[in-house]
């Protein structure tokens, strides 16, 4: 089974909206008027090839959703976590 680049796309497009629309499934009221997303993606290490344009990608749906008003009037604030290869404290 091959993939080509159009399957590559989408799927990543349907896994970072998927990302993006958990919060509203788990949690869907937020006391502070923001909803928190973690942002958990390798950008160190062998999947930064393919991870590093799924970060960009949430990231700019972040930025843009913030820019036209929020998701249901609330400000999307990201959460990112990250380890450096041969580092023990998270960054």
């Amino acid at each position: 089974m091959s993939i080509d680049r159009r399957k590559f796309l989408k799927s990543s497009l349907l896994a970072t909206t998927g990302a993006l629309a958990s919060p509203y499934i788990i949690s869907p009221a937020s006391a502070a008027g923001t909803i928190n997303v973690g942002v958990l993606f390798s950008l160190t290490g062998g999947l930064s090839i393919i991870e590093k344009s799924l970060h960009d990608a949430t990231l700019m749906a972040i930025s843009e959703i913030n820019a036209s008003g929020g998701a249901k009037g609330m400000k999307i604030k990201r959460h990112r976590r990250g380890r450096r290869v041969g580092s023990k404290n998270l960054q």
